[in-house]
């Protein structure tokens, strides 16, 4: 029986493949879902740039899941650039972060 203790990062993925289909599915150029693809890669980039000294399997689940809701909706472009534009913001947000050259603000 799925849990929420246990079964919280699968739910998280859901989520972030549901919404990442949305917005691929309700943009009609490759270049407004490329850029969407890169924001979506900072954002991971920076989160596992926070967790980096904890466990990490259950940010990629969630990465993968958006990834795939990004691959699923994207109508036309290609689905290399897009793989490609993702991991590399998500280096790039983890370099800058581990560099410190931008600051991330605790809330």
């Amino acid at each position: 029986m799925p849990t929420i203790d246990n079964d919280w990062a699968e739910g998280l993925a859901l989520i972030g493949l549901v919404v990442a289909f949305l917005f691929a599915v309700l943009v009609q150029t490759p270049s407004t879902t490329y850029a969407i693809a890169g924001l979506m890669g900072l954002m991971i980039g920076r989160i596992w740039y926070r967790l980096r000294r904890r466990e990490r399997s259950f940010l990629f689940v969630i990465s993968t899941g958006i990834l795939l809701g990004l691959l699923l909706g994207m109508l036309n472009g290609d689905v290399r650039v897009l793989i490609i534009i993702y991991c590399a913001a998500g280096a790039l947000s983890y370099f800058l972060h581990a560099e410190k050259l931008v600051r991330s603000v605790e809330f």
